[in-house]
């Protein structure tokens, strides 16, 4: 099926894991462009290792505390043209 995702660059936060990783994997799988975020760079570590394991790009990701205050506006300032904003 062709959700019309190819090159579609997908923000997705909590991505580093669990149902958030479920996700950015299923987003690169239709040919999006994911972009990780997590707050532990060993879960990224981990997430990008599913990544390989699955025979998909490598992508780009970023360390950001969410639970801090005006971290949302940082990560938006960072990441400015995105398609997509997910977050898990």
């Amino acid at each position: 099926m062709d959700l019309q995702l190819k090159d579609k660059r997908v923000l997705i936060t909590g991505s580093s894991r669990g149902i958030g990783l479920t996700i950015a994997l299923a987003f690169a799988r239709e040919g999006a462009r994911p972009i990780l975020v997590a707050r532990e760079r060993s879960n990224l570590d981990k997430a990008e290792q599913a990544f390989a394991q699955a025979q998909l790009p490598k992508p780009p990701s970023m360390l950001v505390d969410l639970s801090r205050s005006g971290s949302a506006e940082e990560l938006r300032v960072l990441v400015p043209d995105v398609d997509i904003r997910a977050a898990a």
